[in-house]
């Protein structure tokens, strides 16, 4: 008699990645990019509030019909006063795009000295890292240093497992280190020369984006860089309108986020160190 044997259904392999060879998380690519364009919004969002509020108040729409005047003259009808023009192109804005740049570098930078020093407690003025430059030197060296350190992902996921690994992949461990010591170096002597020590940002900014993206610097450079932009210019709107007309120190400002933050990781690793010894 003829045993019909029946099969049970074969189970569905999950996609692998061309790349890694490892299976691709659905849903993560779209988490991503609808995280990097709420932070993009957020930031857009925050460069408007800051050009239209502080000690003398300027309406949302003059504000931007003032950039577009001066961009394009004649463009919008005129509704603003000489005063309130200079007040949005000559220092709101400029400060405005500078706390986007500053935020973004610093952050970016301390995502970077985590990995290379394989520290989370690592940030650009924690290791002595600071001091020096018009907006439109910032813009380039911020833009051309981010772009170079967004590209070097891979070498840092490999040093940021530990340097016999990076060895074995093949990264030239000594070289990248200097490279990127020099680089940051340059680049936070040149954003403290524009505008200040500010402490913490490169600080807690790059922990928070390892808490939304994981830790593939694939992902957290460029979220380091929104989410940094972001916290900067909040935290600048606050300083010029808390106690105004007079302005709070910034680094008041982000201290009130970054001390709490700073005993927490304290904290943090000293629990750890206590579970690894037992």
């Amino acid at each position: 008699m003829t045993r019909i044997l029946s099969r049970s259904p074969a189970r569905a392999r999950p996609a692998r990645s061309a790349r890694s060879g490892r299976p691709a998380r659905p849903g993560r690519s779209g988490h991503f990019v609808l995280l990097v364009a709420a932070l993009a919004a957020a930031g857009v969002a925050a460069t408007c509030l800051a050009v239209s509020i502080g000690a003398v108040h300027v309406a949302l729409p003059q504000a931007w019909g003032i950039v577009a005047d001066r961009l394009v003259p004649g463009v919008v009808p005129r509704t603003w006063t000489p005063v309130q023009e200079q007040i949005v192109w000559e220092f709101r804005l400029p400060r405005a795009l500078l706390a986007l740049l500053v935020g973004a570098g610093l952050s970016v930078v301390g995502a970077v000295l985590q990995a290379l020093v394989r520290n989370p407690l690592a940030d650009p003025f924690l290791l002595g890292i600071s001091s020096g430059a018009s907006f439109g030197a910032v813009l380039v060296l911020v833009v051309g240093a981010v772009t170079y350190l967004l590209l070097q992902h891979r070498q840092l996921n490999a040093l940021a497992a530990g340097e016999e690994t990076a060895v074995s992949l093949g990264v030239p461990v000594g070289r990248l280190r200097l490279t990127l010591f020099v680089l940051t170096s340059l680049l936070v002597g040149v954003l403290v020369a524009t505008s200040g020590a500010i402490a913490f940002v490169g600080l807690i900014v790059p922990h928070a984006a390892r808490l939304l993206t994981g830790a593939d610097h694939r992902r957290v450079l460029p979220v380091s860089a929104l989410l940094g932009a972001v916290f900067l210019q909040l935290a600048d709107i606050a300083a010029r309108t808390v106690d105004a007309p007079r302005e709070l120190a910034l680094s008041v400002v982000t201290a009130l986020f970054g001390v709490p933050f700073f005993l927490w990781l304290l904290r943090r690793r000293s629990v750890d160190r206590a579970v690894s010894v037992t």
